[in-house]
């Protein structure tokens, strides 16, 4: 087995100015071993009930399996799926999450057996009910119901909800459908529930037996980086699964950072996870690749990435942070098109700077203290598309034949919204249009290279008045016909919103070109 000794210095968070920190916590391995290697992203991993020898249970694409490091036992296979979660009820039962499939199954080992539990497979939706009528979107992780123990919840996160599931009946219903943005993991924290979200990690605290109420308290909706603090001040680009190390104690994996970060609740404070035995341990180590999963195990700590399983063992007690020279780091993201970028310093000052990494010094008291300010370009920013829906019959783009004239009707149709833009986008010619068909509603996206900021909701008034106007003086954008050879009829208006066939819409986009934004993750992949 490989061992790693691998050291990363912090880098904090997206433009944002925090207060100088006097006390945290830190923790810190020995060691970081390769336990296992697999062929796919290990999504969550946990000890295996069945079996007394150390062995986990862990779930990558398309498989849950066992192993016991040098062993690996296949023991459920759906095909083209992406298994992102799983809960064992008993030794025999494990619950598990088919994220694009939309759907929660249900795995008896002791029979070997598979059934659906709860949603319907294939289908993405909003509904309650039975399986095989109820609908989910993109559920991540399964958590049994300590409240109520005959039942699991599901974080149902395109739908922005946590759901409930009757184990007997199957029956989906909504627990709490508020306070979320894409929420991923979830973990019981006493009687209340932590859940990852987007860039932050909410409470869900229950007043009554079914009045829920989900308030966020760790990081921000709206900024976003890798950085330790208070629970205030601290950042997380992705975080996803959080597991327990004491009462006080949880570590915690965010999807765009290949280290762990230490969630310390006594002092509210974020800290970094050392896998070399650093002493101090002042910002977290790293993996060759991002940390997609994590599971305490006694002393032992398991970590799953992409195509690989690590164990970290030896850990030391937290250590306090000292008390000065503890200015956090500073990430500041460039706007789309923007040279540079205006950033706080500690102390109020405002600079201006360019891409790349600075260091300044802050006298604090009779010390001297150093920290660094990365200026990077955002990862993710927001597109000016167009967009319009269609009532279609899903069926018809089978053909090979069908979807080439739609794809050449849709070309078209770029060079007349070219129209549309005149002065003030440009339709982009390194991205095509696409389009996705559910539930028999085609919608379109014809891209534009207009980028924003990734927190712009709107477009600017001015650009977004003269795009409104064109569209609605353009009696084609009105109806904007597309043509499906093989349907009934072939000729197809767009459905109308305000008046018109064709909408303006932000969509979100990865400013790395070789990245595609994933919805259902919130991430660049």
């Amino acid at each position: 087995m490989e061992t790693y000794f691998l050291f990363l210095s912090l880098i904090s968070a997206t433009v944002w100015t925090g207060q100088a920190q006097t006390i945290g916590s830190s923790i810190s391995y020995q060691t970081s071993e390769q336990f296992l290697s697999t062929s796919f992203n290990v999504y969550q991993i946990s000890r295996d009930l069945r079996k007394d020898d150390g062995s986990i249970l862990f779930t990558t694409y398309g498989a849950l399996q066992s192993s016991d490091g040098q062993t690996v036992t296949p023991l459920a296979s759906i095909s083209y799926a992406s298994l992102t979660g799983f809960k064992q009820l008993d030794q025999d039962r494990v619950v598990i999450v088919v994220n694009n499939k939309h759907c929660l199954k249900l795995f008896n080992r002791a029979t070997n057996s598979i059934s659906t539990l709860a949603g319907t497979c294939g289908y993405s939706g909003y509904r309650e009910g039975a399986p095989g009528w109820s609908l989910m979107k993109y559920p991540e992780s399964v958590e049994i119901d300590m409240r109520n123990p005959g039942r699991v919840l599901v974080t149902d996160s395109s739908n922005q909800a946590i759901r409930s599931v009757d184990l007997k009946t199957g029956v989906l219903r909504t627990v709490i459908g508020s306070g979320f943005d894409y929420p991923r993991g979830m973990i019981w924290f006493g009687d209340t529930l932590l859940v990852t979200n987007l860039h932050y990690i909410s409470q869900v605290t229950w007043s009554s037996s079914e009045d829920a109420t989900n308030e966020q308290i760790i990081g921000s909706s709206s900024q976003h980086g890798i950085a330790d603090g208070s629970f205030s001040a601290a950042r997380f680009e992705s975080p996803s699964v959080i597991s327990k190390l004491t009462e006080d104690l949880y570590l915690v994996t965010d999807y765009d950072f290949k280290g762990l970060k230490l969630l310390d609740f006594k002092n509210e404070y974020v800290g970094p996870v050392c896998f070399q035995g650093e002493s101090p341990c002042e910002a977290s180590s790293e993996l060759p690749s991002e940390l997609r999963s994590v599971h305490v195990d006694g002393d032992d700590v398991y970590i799953g990435a992409s195509q690989n399983i690590y164990k970290l063992s030896g850990p030391k007690l937290p250590s306090a942070k000292a008390d000065s020279c503890s200015y956090d780091n500073i990430t500041a993201y460039l706007e789309p098109c923007q040279p540079t970028v205006k950033v706080q310093l500690h102390g109020g000052d405002m600079v201006e700077l360019p891409l790349g990494n600075y260091q300044f010094t802050r006298r604090d008291n009779s010390t001297n203290c150093t920290y660094h300010v990365a200026v990077a370009r955002s990862p993710v920013s927001k597109r000016l598309v167009f967009r319009s829906e269609y009532d279609i019959t899903c069926a018809s783009l089978n053909s090979g034949a069908d979807t080439s004239f739609l794809n050449s009707v849709l070309a078209q149709r770029r060079d007349e919204l070219q129209d549309i833009c005149l002065q003030d986008c440009t339709m982009s010619s390194t991205l095509q249009p696409w389009y996705e068909c559910e539930r028999n509603v085609l919608t379109v996206y014809w891209p534009t290279d207009t980028l924003l900021s990734a927190s712009s909701e709107t477009l600017p008034v001015q650009l977004n008045g003269n795009l409104e106007r064109r569209l609605s003086e353009s009696a084609a954008m009105q109806l904007s016909y597309i043509g499906i050879i093989g349907h009934n009829p072939p000729l197809i208006a767009a459905r109308e919103s305000n008046g018109k066939g064709v909408e303006i819409t932000l969509v979100s986009s990865c400013t790395d070109g070789s990245k595609e934004f994933d919805a259902s993750q919130g991430v660049c992949v």
